[in-house]
Protein backbone atom coordinates (compact mmCIF):
# COMPACT_ATOMS: atom_id res chain seq x y z
CA UNK A 1 0.00 0.00 0.00
CA UNK A 2 1.17 3.55 -0.85
CA UNK A 3 1.87 5.73 2.19
CA UNK A 4 -0.10 8.90 0.26
CA UNK A 5 -3.80 10.52 0.48
CA UNK A 6 -4.97 12.91 -2.34
CA UNK A 7 -6.55 15.53 -1.08
CA UNK A 8 -9.51 16.77 -3.29
CA UNK A 9 -12.21 19.84 -2.59
CA UNK A 10 -15.42 19.83 -4.07
CA UNK A 11 -18.31 22.02 -4.80
CA UNK A 12 -21.21 21.55 -7.60
CA UNK A 13 -18.75 19.22 -9.78
CA UNK A 14 -21.06 16.87 -11.13
CA UNK A 15 -19.79 17.16 -14.57
CA UNK A 16 -16.36 16.96 -13.74
CA UNK A 17 -16.22 14.16 -11.00
CA UNK A 18 -16.62 11.54 -12.69
CA UNK A 19 -13.07 12.65 -15.19
CA UNK A 20 -11.24 13.11 -12.20
CA UNK A 21 -12.28 10.01 -10.17
CA UNK A 22 -11.57 7.71 -13.41
CA UNK A 23 -8.16 9.71 -13.83
CA UNK A 24 -7.57 8.64 -9.95
CA UNK A 25 -8.35 4.64 -10.49
CA UNK A 26 -6.14 4.47 -13.36
CA UNK A 27 -2.60 5.54 -11.51
CA UNK A 28 0.12 3.13 -12.03
CA UNK A 29 0.27 3.51 -8.31
CA UNK A 30 -2.43 1.15 -6.29
CA UNK A 31 -3.59 1.31 -2.68
CA UNK A 32 -3.30 4.21 -1.91
CA UNK A 33 -6.56 6.95 -0.21
CA UNK A 34 -8.40 9.58 -1.71
CA UNK A 35 -10.25 12.16 0.95
CA UNK A 36 -12.79 14.28 -0.70
CA UNK A 37 -14.36 17.06 0.76
CA UNK A 38 -17.27 18.33 -0.66
CA UNK A 39 -18.11 22.23 0.57
CA UNK A 40 -22.34 21.81 0.03
CA UNK A 41 -22.87 20.78 -3.26
CA UNK A 42 -26.49 20.98 -4.25
CA UNK A 43 -26.37 19.03 -7.29
CA UNK A 44 -25.28 15.53 -7.91
CA UNK A 45 -21.79 15.49 -7.02
CA UNK A 46 -22.25 13.89 -3.88
CA UNK A 47 -24.54 11.21 -4.85
CA UNK A 48 -21.82 10.81 -8.27
CA UNK A 49 -18.91 10.14 -5.08
CA UNK A 50 -20.95 7.86 -3.19
CA UNK A 51 -22.17 5.51 -6.07
CA UNK A 52 -18.31 5.15 -7.32
CA UNK A 53 -16.83 1.85 -6.16
CA UNK A 54 -12.56 2.36 -6.72
CA UNK A 55 -10.51 -0.47 -7.83
CA UNK A 56 -7.12 1.11 -6.82
CA UNK A 57 -7.87 3.40 -3.94
CA UNK A 58 -10.22 3.76 -0.91
CA UNK A 59 -12.44 6.74 -1.20
CA UNK A 60 -13.72 8.86 2.16
CA UNK A 61 -16.12 11.61 1.49
CA UNK A 62 -16.30 14.32 3.98
CA UNK A 63 -18.83 17.21 4.38
CA UNK A 64 -17.09 20.34 5.27
CA UNK A 65 -18.96 23.84 4.54
CA UNK A 66 -16.19 26.68 3.82
CA UNK A 67 -14.18 27.08 0.98
CA UNK A 68 -11.44 25.05 0.24
CA UNK A 69 -8.79 26.15 2.31
CA UNK A 70 -10.79 24.77 4.91
CA UNK A 71 -12.03 22.12 2.70
CA UNK A 72 -8.30 20.73 2.12
CA UNK A 73 -7.35 21.50 5.86
CA UNK A 74 -10.42 18.99 6.99
CA UNK A 75 -8.92 16.46 4.74
CA UNK A 76 -5.35 16.31 5.64
CA UNK A 77 -6.63 16.10 9.19
CA UNK A 78 -8.16 13.47 8.53
CA UNK A 79 -5.60 11.44 6.35
CA UNK A 80 -2.60 9.30 8.67
CA UNK A 81 -0.19 9.10 6.03
CA UNK A 82 3.08 10.46 5.40
CA UNK A 83 2.25 11.96 2.26
CA UNK A 84 -0.71 14.08 0.82
CA UNK A 85 -1.06 14.92 -2.55
CA UNK A 86 -3.20 17.98 -3.83
CA UNK A 87 -4.98 18.14 -7.17
CA UNK A 88 -8.60 20.07 -7.68
CA UNK A 89 -11.53 19.03 -8.92
CA UNK A 90 -11.76 20.10 -13.09
CA UNK A 91 -8.75 18.36 -12.99
CA UNK A 92 -7.82 14.82 -14.66
CA UNK A 93 -4.42 13.55 -13.13
CA UNK A 94 -3.02 11.33 -15.97
CA UNK A 95 -2.25 7.43 -14.93
CA UNK A 96 1.36 8.39 -13.90
CA UNK A 97 1.36 11.19 -11.98
CA UNK A 98 1.27 9.97 -8.42
CA UNK A 99 4.17 7.69 -9.60
CA UNK A 100 6.01 10.80 -10.73
CA UNK A 101 5.22 12.81 -7.70
CA UNK A 102 6.52 10.41 -5.79
CA UNK A 103 9.52 9.83 -7.82
CA UNK A 104 10.67 13.20 -7.46
CA UNK A 105 10.90 12.92 -3.95
CA UNK A 106 12.73 9.57 -3.52
CA UNK A 107 14.92 10.56 -6.55
CA UNK A 108 15.66 14.29 -5.19
CA UNK A 109 15.11 13.32 -1.33
CA UNK A 110 12.66 16.28 -0.96
CA UNK A 111 9.72 16.66 1.62
CA UNK A 112 8.03 18.96 -1.04
CA UNK A 113 7.31 18.34 -5.11
CA UNK A 114 5.97 20.74 -7.75
CA UNK A 115 4.00 18.52 -10.49
CA UNK A 116 2.82 20.32 -13.44
CA UNK A 117 -0.46 20.69 -15.30
CA UNK A 118 -1.84 20.89 -18.94
CA UNK A 119 -4.87 22.69 -19.82
CA UNK A 120 -7.61 21.07 -22.42
CA UNK A 121 -8.22 23.79 -25.06
CA UNK A 122 -12.21 22.93 -25.74
CA UNK A 123 -12.47 26.66 -26.91
CA UNK A 124 -10.75 28.81 -29.49
CA UNK A 125 -9.44 31.04 -27.17
CA UNK A 126 -8.43 28.93 -24.69
CA UNK A 127 -4.94 28.23 -25.76
CA UNK A 128 -4.44 32.32 -24.84
CA UNK A 129 -6.53 31.95 -21.65
CA UNK A 130 -4.03 29.33 -20.60
CA UNK A 131 -0.76 31.24 -20.39
CA UNK A 132 -2.83 33.91 -18.46
CA UNK A 133 -4.03 31.47 -16.07
CA UNK A 134 -0.89 28.53 -16.25
CA UNK A 135 3.07 28.62 -16.22
CA UNK A 136 3.86 27.62 -19.95
CA UNK A 137 5.80 25.32 -20.94
CA UNK A 138 8.21 27.92 -22.85
CA UNK A 139 8.88 29.42 -19.07
CA UNK A 140 9.36 25.77 -17.87
CA UNK A 141 13.03 26.20 -18.15
CA UNK A 142 13.56 29.14 -15.74
CA UNK A 143 12.54 27.36 -13.09
CA UNK A 144 15.04 27.83 -10.30
CA UNK A 145 13.74 28.34 -7.12
CA UNK A 146 16.92 29.99 -5.81
CA UNK A 147 17.47 32.26 -8.15
CA UNK A 148 13.70 32.83 -9.87
CA UNK A 149 11.41 32.27 -6.45
CA UNK A 150 8.17 33.70 -8.27
CA UNK A 151 8.64 31.84 -11.26
CA UNK A 152 7.03 27.95 -10.10
CA UNK A 153 6.07 27.12 -6.64
CA UNK A 154 3.77 24.01 -5.89
CA UNK A 155 0.18 24.75 -6.21
CA UNK A 156 -3.03 22.68 -5.31
CA UNK A 157 -3.20 21.04 -9.30
CA UNK A 158 -0.48 19.19 -8.50
CA UNK A 159 1.59 19.05 -5.41
CA UNK A 160 2.96 16.59 -3.03
CA UNK A 161 3.90 17.61 0.46
CA UNK A 162 4.92 15.42 3.72
CA UNK A 163 1.69 15.43 6.05
CA UNK A 164 3.81 16.36 8.96
CA UNK A 165 5.44 19.68 7.04
CA UNK A 166 2.51 21.16 5.71
CA UNK A 167 1.02 21.14 9.28
CA UNK A 168 4.31 22.18 10.10
CA UNK A 169 3.92 25.43 7.90
CA UNK A 170 0.89 26.07 9.72
CA UNK A 171 -1.63 24.40 6.52
CA UNK A 172 -3.44 26.84 4.10
CA UNK A 173 -5.02 30.25 5.52
CA UNK A 174 -8.23 29.18 5.72
CA UNK A 175 -9.81 32.87 5.30
CA UNK A 176 -8.76 32.47 1.64
CA UNK A 177 -11.12 31.52 -0.99
CA UNK A 178 -8.81 31.76 -3.74
CA UNK A 179 -4.44 31.81 -3.62
CA UNK A 180 -4.68 30.12 -0.87
CA UNK A 181 -1.99 27.67 -2.31
CA UNK A 182 0.26 30.75 -3.73
CA UNK A 183 0.59 32.02 -0.46
CA UNK A 184 1.04 28.85 1.44
CA UNK A 185 4.35 27.55 -1.11
CA UNK A 186 5.72 31.40 -0.27
CA UNK A 187 6.06 30.72 3.69
CA UNK A 188 7.89 27.46 2.50
CA UNK A 189 11.79 28.26 3.59
CA UNK A 190 14.40 28.80 0.57
CA UNK A 191 15.98 26.18 3.14
CA UNK A 192 13.60 23.46 2.35
CA UNK A 193 13.96 22.15 -1.34
CA UNK A 194 11.45 21.83 -3.70
CA UNK A 195 11.47 19.59 -6.29
CA UNK A 196 10.06 19.89 -9.67
CA UNK A 197 8.36 17.07 -11.62
CA UNK A 198 6.98 18.71 -14.88
CA UNK A 199 6.10 15.26 -15.70
CA UNK A 200 3.40 14.85 -12.77
CA UNK A 201 1.10 15.77 -15.12
CA UNK A 202 -3.25 17.16 -14.38
CA UNK A 203 -5.25 17.90 -17.65
CA UNK A 204 -7.12 20.85 -16.65
CA UNK A 205 -10.32 22.44 -17.85
CA UNK A 206 -9.78 26.27 -18.34
CA UNK A 207 -13.22 28.32 -17.54
CA UNK A 208 -15.89 27.83 -20.30
CA UNK A 209 -16.97 31.48 -20.95
CA UNK A 210 -14.92 34.62 -21.13
CA UNK A 211 -16.82 36.14 -18.32
CA UNK A 212 -15.66 33.28 -16.30
CA UNK A 213 -11.96 33.63 -17.44
CA UNK A 214 -12.39 37.11 -16.48
CA UNK A 215 -13.83 36.85 -13.12
CA UNK A 216 -11.34 33.87 -12.20
CA UNK A 217 -8.58 36.50 -12.83
CA UNK A 218 -10.31 39.18 -11.10
CA UNK A 219 -10.72 37.25 -8.02
CA UNK A 220 -6.95 36.05 -7.94
CA UNK A 221 -5.51 39.45 -8.05
CA UNK A 222 -8.11 40.55 -5.31
CA UNK A 223 -7.47 37.78 -3.25
CA UNK A 224 -3.57 38.13 -3.86
CA UNK A 225 -3.88 42.01 -2.61
CA UNK A 226 -5.89 40.77 0.31
CA UNK A 227 -3.27 38.43 1.70
CA UNK A 228 -1.14 40.45 1.12
CA UNK A 229 0.97 38.85 -2.16
CA UNK A 230 2.62 41.09 -4.02
CA UNK A 231 2.82 39.71 -7.62
CA UNK A 232 5.80 42.39 -8.47
CA UNK A 233 5.85 41.74 -12.42
CA UNK A 234 2.38 41.69 -12.65
CA UNK A 235 1.55 45.13 -10.77
CA UNK A 236 4.26 46.58 -12.50
CA UNK A 237 3.04 45.92 -15.90
CA UNK A 238 -0.62 46.82 -14.80
CA UNK A 239 0.88 50.02 -13.63
CA UNK A 240 2.23 50.60 -17.00
CA UNK A 241 -0.89 49.90 -18.82
CA UNK A 242 -2.71 52.25 -16.68
CA UNK A 243 -0.20 54.86 -17.39
CA UNK A 244 -0.47 53.72 -21.04
CA UNK A 245 -3.91 54.37 -21.42
CA UNK A 246 -4.37 57.85 -19.44
CA UNK A 247 -1.56 59.83 -21.90
CA UNK A 248 -3.57 58.11 -25.05
CA UNK A 249 -6.41 59.84 -23.90
CA UNK A 250 -4.28 63.34 -22.94
CA UNK A 251 -1.52 63.37 -25.52
CA UNK A 252 -3.65 61.11 -28.05
CA UNK A 253 -1.14 59.71 -31.44
CA UNK A 254 1.66 61.15 -29.59
CA UNK A 255 1.58 57.99 -27.08
CA UNK A 256 1.19 55.57 -30.14
CA UNK A 257 4.23 54.33 -30.67
CA UNK A 258 4.43 53.31 -27.00
CA UNK A 259 1.20 51.45 -27.63
CA UNK A 260 2.82 49.33 -30.09
CA UNK A 261 5.96 48.65 -27.98
CA UNK A 262 3.25 47.42 -26.00
CA UNK A 263 1.48 45.18 -28.12
CA UNK A 264 4.62 44.08 -29.94
CA UNK A 265 6.23 43.03 -26.55
CA UNK A 266 2.89 41.32 -25.81
CA UNK A 267 2.93 39.33 -29.01
CA UNK A 268 6.70 38.48 -28.55
CA UNK A 269 5.68 36.78 -25.50
CA UNK A 270 3.01 34.45 -26.94
CA UNK A 271 3.55 34.08 -30.44
CA UNK A 272 3.74 30.23 -30.22
CA UNK A 273 0.54 30.33 -29.94
CA UNK A 274 -0.88 33.05 -32.54
CA UNK A 275 -1.43 31.26 -35.52
CA UNK A 276 -3.82 33.88 -37.47
CA UNK A 277 -4.85 37.35 -37.52
CA UNK A 278 -7.45 36.72 -34.77
CA UNK A 279 -5.64 35.29 -32.96
CA UNK A 280 -3.59 38.19 -32.42
CA UNK A 281 -6.48 40.39 -32.33
CA UNK A 282 -7.73 38.18 -29.55
CA UNK A 283 -4.51 38.29 -27.63
CA UNK A 284 -3.78 42.09 -27.32
CA UNK A 285 -7.21 42.74 -26.27
CA UNK A 286 -7.16 39.84 -23.71
CA UNK A 287 -3.73 41.05 -22.51
CA UNK A 288 -4.93 44.65 -22.39
CA UNK A 289 -8.28 43.89 -20.34
CA UNK A 290 -6.69 41.41 -18.02
CA UNK A 291 -3.72 44.12 -17.35
CA UNK A 292 -6.28 46.30 -16.12
CA UNK A 293 -8.60 44.10 -14.62
CA UNK A 294 -5.57 42.98 -12.42
CA UNK A 295 -4.50 46.48 -11.22
CA UNK A 296 -8.11 47.16 -10.65
CA UNK A 297 -9.13 43.95 -8.55
CA UNK A 298 -5.24 44.65 -6.68
CA UNK A 299 -6.05 48.15 -5.11
CA UNK A 300 -9.50 46.81 -3.93
CA UNK A 301 -8.05 43.76 -2.42
CA UNK A 302 -5.07 46.36 -0.70
CA UNK A 303 -8.17 48.72 0.45
CA UNK A 304 -9.48 45.67 1.93
CA UNK A 305 -6.21 44.41 3.59
CA UNK A 306 -5.55 47.91 4.76
CA UNK A 307 -8.90 47.89 5.93
CA UNK A 308 -9.26 44.29 7.86
CA UNK A 309 -5.81 45.02 9.54
CA UNK A 310 -7.50 48.61 10.95
CA UNK A 311 -10.55 46.75 11.80
CA UNK A 312 -8.39 44.49 13.74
Amino acid sequence: MEDITVVVTVLNEEKSISALLDGLDAQTCSSFQVVIVDGGSTDNTVKILNAFYPRSFSLTVLQQKGNRSIGRNAGVKKARTTWIAFTDAGCVPRKNWLEKLLGASHREKTRIVAGYYSAIHTKTWHPIASRFMLVSPDNLSAFTRKHHPDRFLPATRSMLIERSVFLQLGMFDESANTSEDYAFSRRIPLSMPIAFAPLAIVDWFPPSSLRRFFKQLFTFAYMDAQLGVVRTQTIVKSFGVLILMCLFFWKGVYVLPLLLMYFFYTYLRHKSIVHSLVDLMMLLCMQWVTDLGVLFATCLGSVRRIWDRRVI
